[in-house]
């Protein structure tokens, strides 16, 4: 049985169940059946994925990039977790940062809506769907913006979960008297610093000015 027919019996089966994709392409093989299967599967059931993992690298796998960009189909998506993703297909006024951070201010598909999606997970790979309305948000390798950061707690009220890892400094000073951003329903927060790029920075952390009172 090829990996086409086994992901079809598989969905066959759970119907009409929500089910939980992990793909992990970083590999060579299998390419091909791994492209078929994913154009002619999981295209098919796109409104019943509720999780889906994704790493490797887009740029190889042409089918990934149709499934990236039909995911505003997937209605009942909960949990977006993109690792590894090699987006230089983008149009270059959208990959003008280093691929190893992130900045929150260059959401490749901001306009997309994705009602139900309540987490994401960054790793290496730039923001392609709005924090909007999320619960949880774990981003790597992150270059901090101010302005997007108020963005992203306006935009999520009820965040409760907050990883930031990889964190870097403020790549601009904090103005004088600058107000605190709220996050009333933050209630955890891991922070891992990137040592070497705090070496000689005279500016302070995002951290600084989060008002988070529930933690």
């Amino acid at each position: 049985m090829d990996l086409e027919d086994w992901a079809r019996q598989c969905f066959e089966r759970s119907h009409p169940r929500l089910v939980d994709i992990h793909l992990d392409i970083l590999g060579e093989e299998p390419r091909t059946s791994l492209s078929k299967a994913i154009k002619s599967v999981l295209m098919m059931h796109m409104d019943r994925i509720r999780s889906l993992t994704m790493s490797g690298d887009t740029n190889t796998y042409g089918p990934l990039l149709t499934l990236i960009a039909s995911l505003h189909h997937a209605t009942h998506l909960e949990h977006l977790d993109l690792e590894h993703l090699d987006l230089s297909w983008f149009p270059d006024s959208l990959t003008t940062y280093s691929s190893s951070s992130i900045r929150m201010d260059n959401v490749i598909y901001a306009g997309v809506v994705l009602p139900n999606l309540r987490s994401q997970k960054l790793k290496r790979t730039r923001i392609l769907f709005p924090l909007e309305r999320l619960t949880s948000v774990d981003i790597h390798f992150i270059l901090p913006d101010e302005d997007s950061f108020r963005q992203m707690a306006h935009m999520c009220p009820t965040l409760e979960r907050l990883t930031l890892r990889s964190l870097h400094p403020l790549e601009n000073p904090l103005p004088s008297g600058a107000p605190p951003i709220p996050m009333p329903s933050l209630r955890f927060l891991s922070v891992e610093f990137t040592k070497s790029a705090w070496g000689n920075s005279p500016h302070k952390s995002i951290l600084s000015i989060l008002s988070a009172p529930n933690l």
